[in-house]
């Protein structure tokens, strides 16, 4: 799960003293390998997840080429826990489709209740705002937003894996 380390943040904004660059480093190192330890992969049914936007056909191709170089999935998707809806992840998604993978590593957060989780909209999307309840009632339809509509913030980035794609088949 992907889990605001509290006690990080408040170390990076100090009351009263300030931090060298080194120290800053230092405790953002600290606060990455921590996320590391509490990031949980889960190997979910790829037809549980829900898109909610259009992809980019050409960077799926790109990424498609480069998944089966690697024999591997080297990044999870983000997904909402209750609904399977995809937050980050929809060209890594289509990919599995392509290959005909059952399974797909991702990171389930609860979306709706997870307050490190924002949600805006790209510039020239056509949209001026998009709630996060918008995202999931578009996930649970049959339609869905142009190509990079939402955009997600999440404090906890997500690292990276190696699964082999044996293991989603």
């Amino acid at each position: 799960e992907i889990i605001r380390n509290k006690v990080i943040d408040t170390l990076l904004v100090p009351e009263k003293e300030s931090l060298s660059s080194q120290s800053i480093e230092q405790l953002i190192k600290l606060r990455n390998q921590q996320q590391q330890q509490q990031q949980i992969i889960s190997l979910v049914d790829i037809r549980w997840l829900k898109t909610h936007e259009e992809v980019l056909w050409h960077r799926v191709d790109h990424l498609k080429d480069a998944i089966k170089e690697w024999n591997a999935y080297k990044m999870p998707l983000l997904v909402d826990r209750k609904s399977g809806a995809i937050l980050d992840g929809h060209h890594r998604y289509h990919v599995g489709c392509l290959l005909g993978l059952s399974r797909l590593p991702v990171v389930l957060v609860d979306y709706l209740e997870d307050d490190s989780i924002d949600v805006d909209v790209w510039p020239a999307c056509g949209l001026d705002c998009l709630t996060k309840e918008d995202v999931i009632e578009m996930s649970l339809s049959d339609e869905v937003f142009p190509p990079k509509t939402s955009k997600h913030g999440f404090v906890a980035a997500l690292s990276p894996i190696n699964i082999p794609l044996s293991q989603l088949v």
